[in-house]
């Protein structure tokens, strides 16, 4: 608040005295009251006008300064203005801001999983502060998405939210280590010097070495002598960290002898592959003639990248046909006819199996 005190210190009467202000403030000084008046020799008036400082003022980190002249028109003789200043000084700049950087999810993270990043921006300071962005230097395996909005302005007292996500790669999974990253809230001052100011974030990646094994045989049943039966294995990594060194051995209860399993074995498979292995089997006249059911039991074996799993089992039964045993009888005399006393008859007995 401006007070303007008015005197006429002369000897004639002073009409249409008024007040004004040449103020240095980037806002508006309001209307001079009162507007204007009459002074008789002698006579005091007091005028008065304000002024609310603008964050402008303060950004600007000058002084407000302002002229006011006192203006009137004699009743006689030449009157000149006189003129009074005054200054206030505006506090110091402080040009501070605040970041608070955090992630939806923290722990456990797997390949695929969208990470996203919230950079919380607050100007604690004084002063006005322009070019607010966000860097990240973030060791995720992958690339962080652009940071949004990309720069703003920010007032004193205000707050912006910036955002940024990141897509977990198998890689990220595999490197056992958490992805950290560290933000940096930049910004220049309209006056005073910034300090810029960093936040970090860690989220935790586990490992989860999980695998799925079955094992199929392309006939089970009606099985005989000579028929060839194809074993299929099925690995799947349904974990999150590759498998490596993945084999197969097969316990067959067959009496013959299990075909090499092919391939003998995979360097790793990847998280969320599927490795599949062949072996056949023949049937022997011995398995068929035993009559029962040949059981085998699989085993998948394999090293988790990271953590640990046991080798996995999977198990087929085939089944034999039921023996059919048969065989024909053939009797031939060597001489069906005309023979007499002390001819000598040669039968010969012919047995044919023709069962299985």
């Amino acid at each position: 608040t401006y007070t303007y005190e008015a005197e006429n210190t002369g000897n004639v009467t002073m009409s249409a005295v008024s007040i004004t202000d040449a103020h240095s403030g980037l806002g508006t000084l309001s209307a001079i009251t009162p507007t204007n008046v009459t002074l008789a020799p002698g006579d005091t008036q007091t005028f008065t006008a304000s002024y609310e400082v603008t964050q402008d003022d303060i950004d600007a980190g000058a002084p407000i300064t302002n002229v006011a002249t006192l203006n009137g028109t004699p009743a006689s003789g030449t009157y000149t203005p006189a003129e009074d200043d005054a200054e206030v000084t505006v506090e110091a700049p402080t040009p501070t801001m605040t970041l608070d950087k955090s992630a939806d999810v923290t722990a456990d993270v797997a390949a695929d999983d969208v990470i996203t990043y919230t950079y919380e921006a607050v100007n604690t300071g004084n002063v006005t502060i322009n070019n607010v962005s966000i860097t990240d230097v973030h060791n995720g395996l992958g690339s962080l998405s652009a940071i949004t909005p990309t720069s703003v302005s920010l007032a004193p007292g205000d707050t912006q939210t910036f955002t940024a996500t990141y897509t977990v790669l198998q890689s990220d999974v595999d490197a056992n280590a958490p992805i950290t990253n560290e933000a940096t809230l930049n910004g220049t001052p309209t006056t005073g010097t910034y300090t810029p100011v960093t936040d970090d974030a860690s989220v935790g990646v586990a490992a989860e070495p999980a695998a799925e094994f079955t094992k199929v045989a392309d006939v089970t049943t009606g099985l005989e002598t000579d028929d060839v039966v194809t074993y299929t294995y099925t690995f799947e990594n349904t974990g999150n960290v590759a498998l490596e060194n993945v084999s197969i051995s097969d316990m067959h209860g067959g009496t013959g002898t299990l075909s090499a399993i092919t391939p003998a074995s995979v360097a790793s498979l990847a998280a969320g592959d599927t490795a599949t292995f062949t072996a056949t089997y023949t049937i022997t006249l011995a398995d068929f003639e035993a009559g029962t059911d040949i059981d085998n039991i699989a085993t998948v074996s394999f090293t988790p990248e990271r953590g640990s799993l046991a080798p996995l089992t999977a198990d087929e039964t085939i089944s034999i046909a039921a023996p059919a045993p048969s065989a024909v009888l053939t009797k031939t005399p060597d001489v069906t006819s005309n023979v007499a006393a002390g001819d000598t008859v040669t039968y010969t007995y012919n047995v044919l199996n023709d069962g299985d």
